[in-house]
C-alpha cells in the first residue's frame, strides 16, 4: 500500500567534495513518511531520517524488489533544460503552468 503523505523530496544546495569555493552541486534527499515504508534500492529506509538520492537509485513506495508497475522510481540528475529542448525537439508540446489551488477548509 502507499500512504496519503508516503514520503518528502528536498532539493538541497551541496558542496562538492574537493570544490573550489562557491561550486556547489543540487541533489535530493528523500525521508520515509509512510506507514508501510519507503525503499531505495530495495533497503528500507529509516522512518524519518533523510537519505541523499545518487544517480540511478531506484525509489520504490510499494515494492522494494525493483518493480516499476508497482510504484518505483529511478533518480536522474539531468539539467531542465536539457530535458525541455529534447521534449521540443520530440514534438512535445510544453506543459501549461496550472494554478495552485486553495486549501480547502482553510482561513477566510
Amino acid at each position: 500500500k502507499i500512504s496519503k503523505n508516503h514520503a518528502l523530496l528536498q532539493l538541497r544546495a551541496c558542496k562538492r567534495k574537493g570544490a573550489q569555493d562557491g561550486e556547489v552541486m543540487r541533489r535530493v534527499f528523500i525521508k520515509d513518511s509512510s506507514t508501510f515504508g519507503t525503499f531505495v534500492n530495495g533497503k528500507a529506509l529509516k522512518k524519518g531520517e533523510w537519505s541523499i538520492l545518487q544517480e540511478g537509485d531506484a525509489i520504490g513506495l510499494r515494492n522494494p524488489h525493483g518493480n516499476p508497475s508497482n510504484g518505483e522510481y529511478r533518480v536522474a540528475y539531468q539539467d531542465a533544460q536539457v530535458l525541455v529542448n529534447g521534449a521540443l525537439a520530440r514534438g512535445d508540446k510544453p506543459v501549461q503552468a496550472v494554478p495552485a489551488s486553495e486549501p480547502s477548509g482553510g482561513a477566510k
